[in-house]
């Protein structure tokens, strides 16, 4: 938040759910991935990119919420092939990797 109290988003929202399941099917390391993957491609100061601990879509883990849309069973060698599909093919459906 900032001082007024509200939040501040930038131009797109990355949300990795870091609940157990989540955490152990993959999302511990694609934290880095989706890091590097911003950094490359100068993302980072038009995207805010945060955790949250559970998504209740546990059976569907790993999961990664972009612009709102649940990506579901993405593990860490898919994370690149989802965000390329996301910021370079404009595509924000909610599909599976």
């Amino acid at each position: 938040m900032n001082k007024t109290g509200s939040d501040e988003r930038k131009g797109h929202e990355i949300i990795m759910c870091m609940g157990s399941a989540c955490f152990t099917r993959g999302n511990n390391r694609s934290v880095e991935i989706v890091k590097d993957y911003l950094e490359k491609n100068e993302l980072t100061a038009e995207t805010t990119f945060r955790g949250c601990l559970c998504s209740n879509r546990c059976k569907a883990a790993p999961v990664i919420i972009i612009d709102g849309q649940p990506f579901e069973k993405v593990v860490p060698q898919a994370v690149n092939e989802v965000l390329d599909h996301v910021f370079k093919e404009g595509g924000n459906e909610n599909e599976s990797a």
